[in-house]
């Protein structure tokens, strides 16, 4: 029995508190009644009516770099105060009603950045959107949907670079009638997960375009990076290696031939990669990507170091059949020899300074005993096919 009234009540309760399909088409009737969606929705018409509105990036979908089109998800939320729309919540029990867009007053709003052709951020007739109107005139028009916008790549620390693109809102109407104020909401919508970019921040601020006529602007620049560990993985770590490897090329011996097939593969596989990186990145002259310069600089290295190894297998088979030696490549190598004893004489000449003094002397001694003119090949003028070969003569360079 106790069941049956606790129900009851609450029937009753409910039926008090409720809001019937008349109730709400009626009170709609009413405040539509003399309303005119072309007019702005204030009292005193000498006064703009302000309009706050925010952004929420839901997600970035993608980011050509080269044509410098970012395509996002983003949710704009304008709100305003309609002073024709307003009625006493306690009369009717009715807090919220969700009109048409196109039945009653909303801003338009331009992208300004847009590269598609249709430049209006509103619903109107493509979106059949639902602007939500309070008791006390607050309203709300949700805008969402695929937003392509001009920007700019920077790819000068590519691939950790870091982007700044904007979102430029201009009002429909002077500042006359209508001014954009930033207001940020807080969502628990949390933003999509990209595998390629990252959302840092958001920037927001408002400006004025002055020209014939004023207008209102909204301006919201989102920072955004890449995620490069795919990058470093494949490309970075590859083109690190291939700079290490390529002075490696000196320590084969000459007779085995792989000196000049193991330049020509690490040459032709750095101009691989920088095909690979002018194809994806924009052909822009500021800045220039680092990775680029770098990679162009080993190539031209590659070049440098292919050339002296071509060099030196042509003198390796000058020797091999017992070329004669220039005269002029003889003295420099002689000199060179020379140059190279005196290094090493005074390398030898520095003795640890805890010997006794005694003994650094007779050591030193000793040292100029053995070697009396430490520079006497460059003396002699006869028999310098016996120090100077053509096997000599590559080893120098």
């Amino acid at each position: 029995m106790k069941v049956f009234q606790l129900f009851w009540i609450m029937n009753i309760i409910e039926t008090f508190i409720s809001v019937s399909y008349d109730d709400i088409n009626e009170l709609k009737d009413r405040l539509l009644k003399d309303y005119d969606k072309n007019t702005v929705p204030v009292l005193n018409q000498r006064r703009p009516i302000h309009v706050k509105i925010d952004i929420l990036l839901k997600s970035i979908i993608s980011f050509e770099e080269k044509a410098g089109i970012l395509r996002t998800l983003p949710i704009f939320v304008p709100t305003w105060n309609d002073e024709k729309l307003k009625w006493n919540s306690t009369d009717v029990n009715i807090d919220v009603i969700p009109f048409p867009s196109e039945s009653i007053w909303h801003p338009i709003l331009y992208l300004l950045n847009t590269v598609s052709e249709d430049w209006t951020l509103a619903t109107g007739t493509k979106i059949k959107g639902n602007t939500l109107i309070y008791a006390n005139g607050s309203a709300q028009m949700p805008v969402a949907g695929l937003t392509e916008t001009k920007c700019d790549a920077n790819i000068f620390y590519y691939p950790f670079d870091r982007h700044f693109c904007s979102f430029d809102l201009m009002a429909g109407l002077s500042k006359q009638y209508m001014i954009l104020q930033i207001h940020g909401y807080e969502s628990a919508l949390p933003p999509d997960t990209n595998k390629e970019w990252e959302i840092e921040s958001i920037k927001r601020e408002s400006s004025t375009v002055f020209g014939s006529v004023n207008v209102s602007l909204a301006i919201f620049t989102c920072t955004f990076k890449r995620k490069p560990t795919f990058l470093i993985l494949n490309i970075l770590s590859p083109i690190v290696g291939l700079g290490l490897l390529n002075p490696i090329v000196f320590s084969l011996p000459e007779s085995s031939g792989e000196r000049v097939s193991l330049s020509v593969t690490i040459l032709l596989t750095l101009v691989f990669y920088l095909n690979m990186i002018a194809d994806r990145l924009p052909p822009i002259n500021d800045p220039i990507s680092m990775l680029n310069i770098s990679v162009m600089i080993q190539a031209g290295n590659s070049v440098i170091i292919l050339i002296c190894v071509v060099v030196t297998m042509i003198l390796y088979d000058k020797h091999t059949n017992n070329a004669p030696v220039p005269r002029f490549l003889q003295n420099m190598l002689v000199h060179y020899q020379c140059l190279k004893k005196k290094v090493d004489a005074n390398s030898e000449n520095r003795i640890h300074i805890n010997r006794p003094s005694n003994q650094q002397n007779s050591e030193i001694q000793n040292i100029n005993a053995e070697n009396p003119d430490s520079c006497g090949l460059e003396r002699k003028e006869t028999n310098l096919e016996d120090i100077a070969s053509w096997k000599d003569v590559g080893k120098l360079i």
